[in-house]
């Protein structure tokens, strides 16, 4: 399954990808490379032995970490999560041949790297960017001790000689070395441990790694790389001083504080490692079917969806075969609604909105007014940088709108004005939320509240009773940050802070917080809402604001308010938290959890026995998990996979979102699974919108 997919930006998990991608492609790369590589081991570690009784004894009261797929377990205790966390799934990548799974170990609800991972492999593994293997990664082939040479005597100037230690544990003979890593500039001391998967798991090879920060600074102050003098004489006391520190390590002695207490718990947590038989925690699933439809009429009763392509809106028979368009228009349109009801169609084209009702009769609900550039040119009169025939070029238009959950009101957004950013013309619109009945009347352009100094508006959501809508303020520039929450009536009238995810009353309207994490979630049902404090953890309260409560400990700030995904009934609100899932229930309480965590948009299936991110499906009854890989995409810097909901067929529609790309071959892609087949449908191409016929 790809790792990098779905949802909205997280910039931690962007952080943390870079950084183990350095990790572990440099050491694929370093090996391509070796010649310039230099490479000492340890003659001998110290053999990890404790007795039966003090394992039993020290363990007792341990965490245990257990992966039934993968044939593995081990333990660690309270101070090893002070100092790592715990372990999650990092990643899986597919080589030329065979598949590498990395995990990591993080503080339980916050993402960041703490210098230890493990790793397994196919024995078939075949890194995609060299034709070589990742030099200190163990791939399972073979016996992990034919790759361990007899041990030699340690010279400054035996380079590229791999020594190491054959060490036993838990009855297992396992690689136990200390190696130097010196590719290109970097500079860094390692310890790694290597096994062979003894159970019926496919991935035969494991390592762990583990990083020593203080002792690498003691020994990386020697690295001649770019220092002057006698080169040879600097390479000597370079590797001298690195042979030094290893037996430190093997002696441990002479290690500051913090590198003596990761070792000693790091040789606890692999003292306490062994195999188990492999249980089939997770069905794999990597079939699909690429489906050809005919465009042929689909009635009323036959669709099961309706999407958005080429600027046209389609929709798809329940047997998915066929594909029909049911809107079609000189404008190309920009987005569209369904009633709840299903009799009338909504959209809305660059300056108008349309209704088509359940006769086919089509009606322009309103249009956008032209905006006055006279006045633009007028004010950006004299500015060097910008061009007054690009002025002219500006017009008026609608940028958004939505539907009210009831489908008797439109919220939408009408361009009033253009503004320039960071020394820029002005070329970014400037729009004012009005609402409109959605028969056409009613039309009113909402009010500004007091005391608010930004300029751009923008709308969030409906209230989940169709009475109010919530929307703020963020102004070009500001990326994380903007207004408080406001709340105001579909009169457009007396506009006021929304107090329901905020204590204390020093809330001002020209104040700033972090919109990225601090949008609230309404339950669809209007009882509750759940929202990211940035105090810590994830709380709850009603809609109101009131009976506020913490029902998850941990560090969520910085993390997207996407992580929050109510039920369609509100029964339940999952949460996805990096190295972490849960499913709680409307009073807060946990009725779910597992380590491995979804992405960062869920949804669940209209009875509630399903949650999926789209690769991902967990059976809330049974625990059990599926997932699903699709096939090679044409994505030059990868995709997301964006589930959208489940059918009335218990289909999950979903989109396979390509990042950054601007070939028309890498546009949306529209699929499909069928969770009473099993099966992956590709719909088809370019789709930029799919909704869901009652």
């Amino acid at each position: 399954m790809p790792f990098l997919i779905k949802g909205k930006t997280n910039w931690k998990y962007i952080l943390i990808v870079v950084i183990l991608a350095v990790i572990v492609g440099g050491g694929i790369l370093s090996h391509v490379k070796y010649l310039e590589r230099e490479i000492v081991s340890i003659i001998k570690f110290p053999e990890i032995k404790k007795s039966k009784k003090v394992v039993e004894d020290e363990t007792a009261n341990w965490k245990t970490y257990r992966n039934g797929e993968l044939g593995i377990e081990f333990k660690y205790s309270d101070k090893f999560i002070e100092v790592f966390g715990i372990p999650y799934k990092m990643f899986a990548k597919k080589g030329k041949e065979g598949e590498m799974i990395g995990f990591s170990f993080g503080p339980p609800e916050k993402y960041s790297y703490t210098g230890l991972m493990f790793t397994v492999y196919t024995p078939d593994y075949e890194p995609p960017l060299t034709q070589s293997w990742p030099f200190y990664d163990w791939v399972g082939k073979g016996d992990v001790t034919e790759t361990c040479p007899h041990p030699l005597e340690y010279k400054p100037s035996n380079t590229l000689n791999r020594v190491c230690n054959i060490i036993e544990i838990a009855e297992e003979s396992a690689i136990f070395e200390t190696f130097l890593d010196t590719w290109e500039a970097s500079c860094d001391v390692h310890v790694n441990v290597y096994f062979n998967n003894r159970s019926s798991s496919p991935y035969k090879g494991l390592n762990f790694f583990l990083s020593i920060p203080d002792t690498s600074q003691k020994v990386c102050k020697f690295f001649p790389e770019g220092k002057e003098g006698d080169y040879e004489k600097l390479e000597s006391e370079f590797y001298s001083q690195f042979y030094t520190q290893s037996k430190n390590i093997m002696e441990n002695k002479n290690l500051s504080e913090k590198d003596k207490k990761r070792l000693e718990l790091f040789n606890q947590m692999v003292s306490t490692f062994r195999f188990i038989e492999r249980v089939k925690e997770v069905e794999r699933i990597t079939s699909f079917d690429i489906l050809k439809l005919e465009e042929k009429f689909v009635g009323k009763n036959e669709r099961e969806i309706a999407f958005l392509q080429d600027g046209d809106i389609w929709v798809l028979s329940k047997d998915l075969r066929k594909k029909y368009k049911i809107i079609d228009t000189e404008e190309a349109i920009f987005g569209f609604a369904v009633s709840p009801e299903g009799k009338e169609i909504y959209w809305r084209t660059g300056k108008e909105i349309w209704k088509r009702n359940s006769n086919g009769e089509i009606k322009l609900l309103t249009k956008a007014r032209e905006i006055d550039t006279e006045a633009i040119k007028k004010r950006w009169e004299g500015v060097e940088w910008v061009d007054p025939k690009e002025l002219e070029k500006l017009e008026g238009g609608i940028m958004s709108f939505k539907l009210s959950p009831d489908g008797k009101y439109i919220v939408y957004e009408e361009i009033e004005d253009y503004i320039g950013c960071c020394a820029g013309p002005p070329n970014i619109p400037i729009p004012w939320i009005w609402i409109i009945k959605s028969d056409g009347t009613g039309r009113v352009k909402i009010e500004k509240p007091s005391g608010v100094k930004r300029y751009m508006i923008h709308f969030d959501k409906w209230f989940p009773d169709s009475k109010k809508i919530l929307f703020y303020f963020q102004d070009p520039g500001e990326i994380l940050g903007g207004s408080p929450f406001f709340e105001i009536g579909v009169n457009g009238k007396d506009p006021q802070i929304y107090r329901g995810i905020f204590d204390g009353e020093d809330l001002n309207p020209a104040m700033t917080i972090d919109i990225f994490s601090g949008k609230p979630a309404f339950s669809p049902d209007g009882e509750k809402v759940s929202y990211i404090n940035p105090a810590g953890g994830i709380w709850l309260a009603n809609i109101d604001g009131s009976a506020k409560k913490q029902i998850l400990e941990g560090d969520f700030y910085g993390y997207p308010s996407e992580i929050l995904n109510w039920s369609e009934d509100g029964v339940f609100l999952a949460v996805s938290a990096t190295n972490r899932f849960f499913v709680l229930n409307k009073k807060g309480e946990i009725v779910f959890e597992t380590e491995k965590a979804l992405s960062t948009r869920t949804v669940f299936s209209l009875d509630n026995k399903y949650v999926t991110d789209g690769n991902d499906f967990i059976n809330l009854s049974t625990k059990e998990r599926k997932e699903f890989e699709l096939p090679e995409i044409k994505a030059p810097y990868g995709f997301f996979t964006e589930p959208q909901f489940f059918s009335k067929t218990d289909r999950l529609y979903y989109f396979v979102d390509p990042i950054d790309s601007t070939e028309e071959e890498f546009l949306p892609q529209l699929w499909a699974i069928d969770t009473i087949n099993w099966r992956n449908y590709k719909i088809t191409d370019d789709v930029l919108q799919v909704v869901r016929i009652p």
